[in-house]
């Protein structure tokens, strides 16, 4: 499993940073802590279905962009 929080920390890493967001002011949009992000991003926590949807929301995506492919650990091009 840890594979799979590392591709969905990777991906929300690049959204943000497509935003131009720091992990500071996604962690805002959501209500989240930064070390919070900083602990998704890197593949550290296993976050609730609830927090995945603020953090789609949070990156103006959807959680199915986030996660597709997530299963089978593709990574599919964007």
């Amino acid at each position: 499993m840890t594979g799979v929080l590392e591709i969905l920390g990777k991906r929300v890493r690049e959204k943000r940073e497509e935003l131009g967001l720091s992990q500071e002011a996604l962690a805002d949009v959501c209500s989240f802590d930064r070390t919070y992000v900083s602990l998704i991003e890197r593949g550290k926590r296993n976050i609730s279905l609830v927090n995945l949807v603020r953090i789609a929301i949070g990156l103006n995506t959807s959680v199915s962009q986030l996660t597709e492919g997530i299963e089978d650990g593709s990574y599919p091009k964007r």
